[in-house]
């Protein structure tokens, strides 16, 4: 079940990371400076956050499983 959930949170990851790129050029290189792009942005980053802290908490729960285990 955690490697689900690892290959989902890795999935969102490299989603964000993507999004964060393209969105961030458009704020930078964009006609105008809507407050809407940075809303964009720092939802990508709250995402890319949650998907990080996941995977950590999973590499944890999986070395104590482990460790319990074996």
């Amino acid at each position: 079940m955690l490697r689900i959930v690892n290959r989902i949170c890795y999935t969102v990851c490299i989603a964000c990371i993507i999004a964060g790129v393209v969105f961030g050029l458009l704020i930078i290189w964009g006609e105008g400076h809507d407050r809407d792009r940075w809303k964009y942005l720092a939802t990508i980053f709250v995402l890319f956050l949650a998907s990080v802290l996941t995977l950590s908490v999973n590499r944890l729960l999986d070395k104590n499983d482990l460790s319990h285990n074996g």
